[in-house]
């Protein structure tokens, strides 16, 4: 799935993907680009990029905040030096311990302040700057 934020002060911000389904135990990759874009151009074309791998386990396979426990979904710190286009873009290449499985729905939401979700603060998306796909858990082809 892939979120685009634009006009992003420069700052922290808070990462969190997620799946739809809660207990949904698979690996995921998560790139970041960030530059200042006039238009979409093929990836890599004046940006500077991070990737992360991270995975959902017993613990952190809270799913959607349909399920009562976003908050406990992977978190991941992101600092923009100067303010900034973003684009995300999540993907979960495979399942954990080599079990075949249908992909998983996913979803990728970004937070203003760095500060990390807990149960108080992390119930759903609605205080969001932004999430991928309209907030609509998106199946990859």
């Amino acid at each position: 799935c892939r979120l685009a934020a634009a006009s992003l002060p420069a700052g922290r911000w808070l990462v969190v993907p997620s799946t739809f389904t809660p207990g949904t135990e698979c690996g995921f990759e998560l790139r970041a680009s960030a530059g200042r874009l006039a238009a979409l151009p093929h990836e890599a074309h004046g940006l500077q990029r991070q990737a992360v791998q991270g995975a959902w386990d017993r613990q952190s396979a809270a799913g959607s905040p349909n399920h009562g426990a976003f908050w406990k979904n992977p978190q991941l710190q992101l600092v923009l030096s100067r303010p900034a286009e973003l684009l995300l873009r999540l993907r979960a290449p495979g399942t954990r311990e080599g079990r075949s499985a249908a992909p998983p729905s996913l979803c990728v939401a970004l937070f203003d302040g760095g500060e990390q979700r807990t149960e108080a603060t992390g119930r759903g998306l609605s205080r969001a700057r932004a999430v991928s796909e309209g907030g609509l858990y998106a199946y990859p082809a």
